[in-house]
């Protein structure tokens, strides 16, 4: 594709604009101030919530107090230990990196106070309550951390009664609130004997006051097909406006008194999903940048609104779990820890209605124009933002789909049940046959041929709604420059995302062993959303939400598939790089599988469909193991060991790199060499040899070396290694994409000497296990919903996922399988770097930065 100069210089200065952007929220000032470093981290965790809430029903009202859920959190992350905590934190969204768990605690406690103390007319009650057993006694030290943060409290409760236990929690959050939150608790719920509920009440004095005298009864239109009448507030003066050119939305910025801001955001027609994916921390400081002061005539409805969650299970639905999983949870809370589970609720009230107070006298000069008041209503579903400008909090974040309807977070058919019981919470495990055995395995071969797929139909077009152009800036791409810059944007978030699913999934299985590690992040992703095809509703979000990809899959049904689609196709295309991948669906002969989901799945992961006699179970397992055999190469002769005879489906996904170094290792330079397991323990290795250029950098907090040994066909393996015997497994509560990248940014280049062990490692993992520990649950249990799959849904669920993966490395290369900067510095390496203790690597795709393979090697003698 021929781009002009002055395409490419566009091109170049927005990519150089969304940089920026990404830097920080810096509205009115830097975000490095202390008073606004945790808003960052807030902003973004108070989207990923939203955009979750948002996809498990589309068209039901959405209202959450962000920064109340993250004290919550934070008080509760006090009785957490170790690399639970750490694990906590990171999946919150904090970089340990950059910042301490002690600097954290200190910003909420902080923060707290700067919201208590807030010169401003909005009015905000908010705090956390915690009742606990009276027959539990709870410990001094305990109490003494949540007195740090503002309305936080303990409370002792009789829970034998389950009545008066409820009663006792709706009337002391009734007194909190002044009266405005009366039912925390439904007479149908029944309290745990650990209860923390978060409560947030927000009222507000507008900078123009509305007048009631101008408020009429309008239709609001909550669907194409459906209206209602709602009172309509009117407000004619000068604020802040914006139709946005990139986001397919309008949006006006309302001022309370002194501190507070509100947006009011209006998606174009039926584009409420587009403006839900790009709500992003540099979103809103484009906004505040670009809004400008005029006349408008703005109608607004009157809301009166409550939203009520567990938040127990939205975090898990978010990926994010792990507070309460076992007794010991509560040991710093009581010494006699409560045997039954805990809940937290969040809830949120909204008033939005007229002041009829004098108008506020101001200096500003109103905008010089002759144009015609602009006309503004919100008569359909929009989105509202509430913050706290100095320390730029995320108070609140609604959609508000149907105003009419005041406490429109009550769901039907148990959908975000409001404060469910720990029995409603539990996943039930009898089997139901037939059973969906998607059994994922990632290998490798010595002499692979690649049979890559064959040439397909051209990536689905869609109009990318975020990446319109300014006229007036520069000149304006063509639609296919648009969509190819998209996607390329998008194809970065994706190996990202990716990369820090691997991570995420390397500490899960640490906390099993601490011995060798290698699986592919990268092949487990493909897997796991080839499934989705299959999947719906709640089942397939929390297949989304695990793997770090909620945020992607917001853009289109089908757009997961179509990036992973066009990763592999670029992959395979790279004749150097000697990767290629495939799956098999290995069928029952009468399973009524849908069309549909054999169709996609030969289109976008080149599915090769296999019948089965699965009856015939020592018949299957030796079909199965023959083919798989086959496409390893030897390398993988027995994969599977026994077959249930009841199975109907069972999904192969393998994937093989042949990586030949760049530069090879001579074989005549290798020699045995010790290997030293910890201070005290050592092997003897082949250790390899190689003088020569080599990029790498020296981590000065962490003390760890990192050394980049690169492929042929434009591929790395990064090496990781620290300093001190013993100190690998310290490394991984902080390893994420953007330390990785600080790295990769830090090299230099220099000659040097390198001594790297021969080594091969063969792992197998029960990979269920470990996604199930990740909020992938509902895709395991009966509740699953699989019915894009087969009309047979009903009675599916996946029993197993399994990855072996193999990697050998040796003098020509590898083979591998799988069926603040903060004082960090480009630093010259010493003239000689030994791999002679335990390290980690990392195996990527340099274009398209995809993580290919991760591990560590604690033995290299062992498999």
């Amino acid at each position: 594709m021929a781009w002009s100069t002055r395409t490419m210089m566009s091109l170049a200065l927005y990519t150089c604009f969304l940089w920026l952007l990404t830097s920080g929220l810096k509205t009115v000032q830097s975000l490095h101030d202390s008073h606004r470093g945790l808003a960052p981290t807030n902003v973004d965790f108070a989207f990923n919530m939203y955009r979750h809430l948002s996809t498990l029903d589309p068209h039901k009202n959405i209202l959450i107090s962000p920064v109340s859920v993250s004290m919550a959190l934070a008080m509760m992350s006090l009785v957490a230990v170790g690399s639970k905590k750490n694990q906590f934190f990171q999946d919150v969204g904090f970089n340990l990196t950059e910042i301490s768990k002690e600097e954290i605690y200190q910003s909420f406690e902080k923060l707290s106070h700067l919201l208590s103390k807030a010169d401003s007319s909005l009015e905000m009650r908010m705090g956390n309550t915690m009742f606990l057993d009276q027959s539990l006694n709870m410990r001094d030290s305990f109490l003494t951390d949540i007195e740090h943060y503002h309305e936080s409290e303990a409370l002792t409760t009789d829970f034998k009664d389950g009545a008066d236990a409820r009663e006792h929690i709706n009337r002391h959050v009734e007194t909190k609130t002044q009266g405005e939150i009366t039912h925390v608790f439904s007479d149908q719920d029944s309290p745990a004997p650990l209860t923390l509920v978060n409560y947030n009440v927000l009222k507000g004095m507008w900078e123009l006051p509305i007048s009631p005298e101008n408020t009429r009864d309008e239709d609001f239109h909550v669907s194409e097909n459906s209206t209602v009448r709602v009172p309509m507030m009117f407000q004619s003066g000068v604020i802040g406006y914006l139709h946005d050119s990139e986001i397919p939305c309008q949006l006006v910025q309302m001022q309370y008194l002194k501190n507070g801001t509100t947006f009011f955001i209006l998606p174009d027609e039926g584009q409420m999903d587009a403006v839900t994916a790009a709500l992003h921390r540099d979103t809103v400081e484009r906004w505040d940048k670009l809004l400008t002061k005029r006349l408008v005539n703005l109608y607004i409805p009157r809301v009166y609104m409550s939203g009520t969650y567990n938040l127990e299970d939205v975090l898990e639905g978010m990926g994010i779990t792990g507070l309460f999983t076992n007794q010991t949870d509560f040991l710093d809370i009581s010494q006699d820890p409560p045997q039954k589970a805990s809940k937290i609720v969040h809830k949120v009230m909204l008033q939005l209605d007229e002041k009829d107070e004098p108008p506020v006298t101001t200096t500003e000069a109103p905008p010089q124009t002759t144009s015609e008041p602009l006309t503004l209503t919100f008569n359909k579903p929009f989105i509202i933002m509430m913050f706290d400008s100095f320390t730029w909090s995320s108070l609140l974040l609604g959609k508000i789909m149907n105003p009419a309807y005041t406490s429109g977070l009550e769901l039907d058919e148990g959908k975000w049940p409001l404060a469910s019981t720990a029995e409603h919470m539990r996943a039930v495990f009898s089997l139901l046959l037939p059973i969906l055995l998607a059994e994922v395995c990632l290998v490798t071969s010595l002499n692979f041929s690649s049979h890559s797929p064959e040439a397909q139909a051209e990536l689905e077009s869609w109009d990318p709604q975020n990446q319109t152009w300014e006229e007036e800036s520069w000149t304006v791409p063509s639609d296919e420059e648009k969509e190819e810059y998209w996607l390329k944007t998008s194809q970065q978030q994706l190996s990202n995302e990716t990369s820090n699913f691997g991570f995420s999934l390397l500490r899960k299985i640490s906390m099993r062993h601490d011995g060798n590690v290698i699986f592919s992040p990268f092949g487990l992703s493909v897997a796991m959303v080839s499934l989705t095809l299959g999947a719906k509703g709640e089942t397939k979000v929390q297949v989304e939400n695990g793997l770090h990809l909620q945020a992607l899959s917001q853009a289109g049904p089908l757009i997961l598939p179509s990036l992973f689609k066009r990763l592999r196709e670029t992959l395979s295309s790279n004749q150097e790089l000697d990767l290629a991948q495939g799956s098999f669906a290995f069928i029952h002969k009468d399973f009524d599988i849908k069309e549909t989901y054999l169709n996609l799945s030969k289109k976008y992961f080149n599915t090769e469909c296999v019948p089965t006699n699965f009856q015939n179970s020592s018949q299957a397992r030796g079909l199965m193991n023959h083919y798989i055999n086959k496409e390893t190469r030897g390398k993988i002769p027995k994969l599977f060991d026994e077959i249930n005879p009841e199975t109907k489906l069972i999904l192969v996904h393998y994937i093989f790199f042949k990586g030949k170094w760049l530069t090879p290792f001579d074989p005549a330079f290798t020699e045995t060499d010790t290997f030293h397991l910890d201070k005290y323990k050592a092997v003897k290795v082949p250790m390899m040899y190689q003088e020569g250029n080599f990029a790498s950098t020296f981590d000065k907090k962490f003390r760890c070396h990192i050394l980049k040994l690169p492929y042929q066909g434009n591929a790395t393996m990064l090496v990781v290694l620290m300093e001190k015997t013993g100190d690998h497994l310290a490394l991984e509560d902080y390893l994420t994409t953007d330390l990785v990248e600080t790295w990769l940014q830090n090299m230099k280049t220099r000659k040097m000497e390198v001594f790297f062990p021969k080594f091969k490692l063969d792992q197998r993992y029960e990979m269920h296990k470990l996604l199930q520990q990740m909020g992938i649950r509902r895709v395991f249990s009966t509740s699953a919903d699989l019915s894009e799959l087969s009309a047979l849904a009903r009675n599916l669920q996946v029993s197993k996922v399994l990855q072996q993966s193999v990697l050998e490395v040796d003098e020509s290369g590898t083979e591998a399988v799988a069926g603040t900067m903060s004082e960090i510095v480009a630093y010259s390496m010493p003239p000689v770097i030994k791999v002679n203790r335990p390290f980690h690597f990392m195996i990527y795709e340099e274009t398209s930065r995809m993580l290919l393979f991760l591990g560590r090697v604690v033995n290299p003698t062992v498999l």
